[in-house]
């Protein structure tokens, strides 16, 4: 576990030391990149999780779960246009308790505590993201929105997050549930996230850290649940099994694009709406798969 962290430690600064040979554009390219291959995969396999976490003892067919699927994911994407303000708040509180709990399941449990516990540390990870990058980050809101966000308001978020993450992490230590060395890791991991984040413009740091902090070790854990173990022949089958989900995906998403192109939406409005679309469907897959763990 130590060595993976390391590993990906030297990956972030890599990536952040890229940055002084990319310009602006080409920065944003390259996050899009990954977020369309990696970020878009590691949610594609969410129909197969899905049978498994929901349905593996009841009798379903394949066309009822892409409907319910599909259901939830249509309606999240139309929030977005109908209740913007809404749908991003949502957006946020989700993926923050879905970045923490998959960063800290495997070390605490599914107490309501805990799950506190992981929504903290995700927000908090938000929150550092959105106050270090304050301009960028009121922008893409207002493009989302039409609402002018006061940057102040970043600078509340990061203070109740982080307060409530540091009190439990305290509590957890307190009682001995993290250890003193993987406590000292964490520590050191939110001093690169900061790093990270004041250095890098918010669509590159935001990419490093979803597709190398998240959406990777995310794939490990879903291939882990479905196959039982990690290898190069469970990795190649999963992503035989998500190919398909992401090539329509990707079509999906090019298509709409295309049909709101005379309109008032930008590109980054439509992918944020299609990526908040997808997070609240496989948030739900994926907590389920951890209380299947635990």
């Amino acid at each position: 576990m130590v060595k993976t962290r390391e590993i990906l430690i030297i990956i972030t600064f890599f990536s952040l030391w890229l940055t002084n040979y990319f310009a602006a554009g080409s920065q944003s390219i390259l996050a899009f990149s990954l977020l369309f291959s990696v970020g878009l995969i590691h949610g594609s396999n969410d129909l197969q999780l899905l049978n498994k976490t929901f349905f593996k003892t009841k009798r379903t067919t394949f066309f009822t779960q892409l409907g319910l699927y599909l259901l939830v994911v249509f309606t999240a994407f139309a929030l977005f246009f109908w209740l913007p303000v809404v749908a991003l708040t949502l957006f946020i509180l989700v993926s923050g308790y879905h970045f923490g709990e998959q960063h800290w399941d495997e070390f605490f449990g599914r107490s309501v505590w805990n799950k506190m516990f992981y929504a903290s540390y995700g927000l908090g990870i938000l929150f550092l993201l959105f106050y270090l990058n304050p301009e960028d980050t009121t922008a893409v809101i207002e493009q989302l929105t039409a609402f002018a966000v006061p940057k102040d308001w970043f600078v509340y978020g990061l203070i109740g997050s982080g307060a409530v993450f540091g009190l439990l992490l305290i509590k957890y230590a307190y009682q001995q549930k993290i250890a003193p060395a993987k406590l000292a890791q964490e520590l050191l991991l939110l001093v690169v996230f900061t790093i990270l984040f004041y250095w890098a413009s918010l669509v590159w740091a935001f990419t490093i850290y979803f597709i190398f902090w998240h959406s990777i070790p995310s794939i490990k854990e879903q291939v882990q649940y479905l196959y039982g173990k990690v290898t190069k022949k469970s990795v190649l089958k999963y992503l035989r099994g998500a190919v398909w989900v992401w090539l329509i995906s990707m079509v999906g998403l090019l298509v709409f694009f295309k049909l709101m192109e005379s309109g008032n939406q930008s590109f980054l409005t439509i992918f944020f709406s299609f990526l908040g679309a997808i997070t609240f469907a496989h948030t739900v897959i994926i907590s389920r798969m951890f209380d299947q763990q635990n």
